[in-house]
């Protein structure tokens, strides 16, 4: 019920909003856990949310490139096996319809807008304390 709730408002029409306020929840939640690890490894609260932030950027951006949910048929191959002889002869490609390809574009464009939108409040967040 709850999944399908919360699908059904990610998913919808104010899906940038969702994803602000998901990236804005990010931040908070990586203030609120990096202030408790900070006390108990009796570190900086600025140095180690600079770090957990500058992670949260990167893994972000690789998820909203794509990078994380799409493997290369050289990967599904076995990675660097030397089978890659047959490599373009054992993939046929399918013809797709000119609907399934924009489909599967605005699949993508969607994905990549709403993990920069996402990004923003780590940014900035980012940038705050670097320029603190």
């Amino acid at each position: 019920m709850m999944t399908g709730n919360m699908r059904e408002r990610w998913d919808g029409p104010h899906w940038r909003w969702w994803a602000l306020t998901g990236g804005i929840g990010m931040v908070v939640l990586t203030f609120v856990l990096v202030t408790l690890a900070s006390t108990v490894l009796d570190q900086s609260i600025a140095a180690l949310l600079t770090l957990v932030l500058l992670a949260e950027l990167l893994i972000l951006s690789m998820m909203g490139s794509g990078m994380l949910s799409a493997t290369s048929r050289r990967m599904s191959r076995g990675g660097l096996a030397r089978e890659t002889a047959t490599l373009d002869v054992d993939y046929a490609a399918r013809a797709r319809s000119t609907f399934e390809k924009e489909r599967d574009r605005d699949a993508r464009d969607r994905r990549t807008i709403r993990y920069a939108i996402m990004l923003l409040p780590v940014l900035v967040a980012c940038v705050y304390l670097l320029a603190r």
